[in-house]
C-alpha cells in the first residue's frame, strides 16, 4: 500500500513537472507572438505614415499649383 501510494504521488509529481514546463512553453510562445503582433503593428502604422506623407505632399503641391494660378490671373 504504501508503495503503492510512493508511485502514485511519484506519478502526479511528474504529471506537475510537465503541466509546469508546458505552462513555461506556453508563456515563451505567447511572448513571441505578442512580439511578432507588435513589429506587424509598427509596420503597418508605419506604411500608413507614409501614404499620408505621400498624400500630404500631392495636397500641397495641388494647393502651390492652384495659388500660382490666382498670381498669374491677377
Amino acid at each position: 500500500v504504501q508503495s503503492d501510494l510512493e508511485a502514485k504521488v511519484n506519478s502526479v509529481t511528474e504529471l506537475l513537472n510537465k503541466l509546469q514546463e508546458a505552462d513555461k512553453q506556453l508563456q515563451r510562445v505567447t511572448e513571441q507572438q505578442t512580439s511578432i503582433q507588435n513589429k506587424h503593428e509598427k509596420l503597418h502604422c508605419h506604411d500608413h505614415e507614409k501614404q499620408m506623407n505621400v498624400f500630404m505632399e500631392q495636397h500641397i503641391r495641388h494647393l502651390e499649383k492652384l495659388q500660382q494660378q490666382q498670381i498669374d490671373i491677377q
